[in-house]
Order: C-alpha cells, then sequence, then structure tokens
C-alpha cells in the first residue's frame, strides 16, 4: 500500500532502477466530476477516469501506479498546466502536446500508449492501424489489452480506437462513456 503524507513535509527522495521516488497527487473538481491526477518530476504519471462521487477516488489512483512504482505520494496542489489539460480533455478540446511520464510500464504499452496520444481531435483510428504502426502487425488484441490499462484515460485518448469496422468497441468505463467523449470531441474522420 501506498503511503501518502498530507501538509507540508518535504518528500525524500529515493532512486529505484534509475527512477525518483515521489508523486504528487490531488483530487480535481470538473463539472462536478472528481478524478485523481498523480504527477512526477517528469510529467503525469496517472489519471483516474472522472466520477460523480469522491469515494475511494485515491484508492483508484493507487492502484494504477502501485505496481509500476515504489512510490510514496503526496499531496500538493495541482499545477495549473496539468489541471487545464485534463478540464480540456474532459470537455472535448483538448489538442495540446502533454507531458507524461510513463516509466515503469512495460515497452509494448508505452509504444501503444505513444502512438495513441497523437490521434488528433475529432479522428478515431482502429486497433488494427495502431498495431501496424508499432510494428506489430495482426497484434489488435493485444493493442486493446494495453489500451485497458491506460493509466492516464482521457489524456491518452484511448476513447478514440474504434473497431475497423466503425463500431465502437470496447472501453474499460463502457461503451456510453466512450461514446459520449467521441460526441463531445465532435468525431468526424475515421483512419483506418
Amino acid at each position: 500500500m501506498l503511503k501518502a503524507y498530507h501538509g507540508f513535509l518535504e518528500p525524500q527522495k529515493r532512486s529505484f532502477n534509475n527512477m525518483e521516488s515521489v508523486l504528487f497527487y490531488n483530487i480535481i473538481n470538473i463539472q462536478k466530476h472528481y478524478s485523481a491526477i498523480a504527477w512526477s518530476e517528469v510529467g503525469i504519471v496517472a489519471l483516474t477516469y472522472p466520477q460523480r462521487k469522491k469515494l475511494w477516488i485515491r484508492r483508484k489512483l493507487e492502484d494504477k501506479i502501485q505496481h509500476r512504482y515504489p512510490y510514496v505520494l503526496f499531496l500538493r496542489p495541482i499545477p495549473r498546466q496539468y489541471y487545464l489539460w485534463v478540464q480540456k480533455a474532459w470537455t472535448g478540446r483538448l489538442n495540446d502536446k502533454i507531458i507524461l511520464d510513463l516509466n515503469g510500464l512495460p515497452d509494448f504499452q508505452k509504444k501503444i500508449l505513444e502512438i495513441t496520444k497523437n490521434i488528433l481531435i475529432g479522428n478515431t483510428c482502429s486497433y488494427s492501424w495502431i498495431a501496424d504502426h508499432a510494428g506489430f502487425p495482426n497484434s489488435s488484441r493485444a493493442v486493446g489489452n494495453a489500451l485497458n490499462k491506460n493509466p492516464i484515460p482521457l489524456l491518452i485518448p484511448c476513447h478514440r480506437v474504434v473497431l475497423k469496422n466503425h463500431n465502437l468497441g470496447g472501453f474499460r468505463y463502457g461503451h456510453k462513456a466512450k461514446w459520449e467523449l467521441l460526441k463531445k470531441e465532435k468525431m468526424n474522420k475515421f483512419l483506418l
């Protein structure tokens, strides 16, 4: 279990596989939905999908990062730019270059997430398109599994990945949530 320190304690940095062992986190409210975000000195590490209830949100964040890092979490005010990115993503307006920290993830998943991160707002692509561009043709199912474990939903827009036949396909948070996000973004172009 990760420890969280509230207040103004200064974090102790420890090295693990050449990575710093300190993460910061906070819970944000965007349009009556709560999301927990964690970040390192490099960039955003994890984000929980926005939900109406605040209950268990910090625990969901811990679940996303505890297998990646032996980190200690410190409560800190969220950097304004990170807040703006999440707000824009939730309202379907994020086209900014974002700074992420994907350390601790398997190489295959990192590659899939990097490609997915670059799908522009209003566009979608298929799982097979991502597999081909990652250099793993015929690995659509593996792409789906990697996206299902996306630690930074919204900011890495896995909801923009659909089936080759233009059906929605899977989404960890449900088909309705995927469709709502795509409607907010005014989906207009499909890349095979």
